[in-house]
């Protein structure tokens, strides 16, 4: 066995510092590089994989909205009074937010019943 040990001992003297298998290596000029690469690979891909995202969310949030909307405009066309209701509420909630005096036109329909009833 010890004769094993002495083989082995004067084999490891024969290789060159480098190809030792000592604990303080450390990573060495091809490690050191290939962590900032990994680095900067993460930094750059990172934000853009976020990007892309927060425009998928974006777009199925318009998608979302554009449905309403549509949903909205069907109901008002089946309505003329959700119309007029709708507008009322737009004017009540202009008032709530500031105080002041908001003067908007009656609808025509109102003003050919009352120029109707003069005549």
């Amino acid at each position: 066995m010890s004769e094993k040990r002495h083989t082995a001992d004067t084999e490891a003297r024969r290789l060159p510092d480098t190809f030792r298998d000592t604990p303080n290596t450390g990573l060495g000029l091809c490690g050191w590089i290939l962590v900032i690469v990994s680095f900067l690979f993460t930094l750059v891909t990172f934000p853009l994989s976020i990007w892309m995202c927060i425009k998928v969310i974006a777009a199925e949030g318009e998608m979302n909205a554009s449905r309403a909307l549509k949903e909205a405009s069907m109901v008002i066309t089946e309505s003329p009074a959700a119309l007029q209701l709708r507008y009322l509420q737009t004017l009540t909630t202009i008032a709530a937010e500031k105080n002041s005096t908001i003067v908007f036109p009656l609808p025509i329909d109102m003003l050919q019943g009352i120029m109707g009833a003069k005549q």
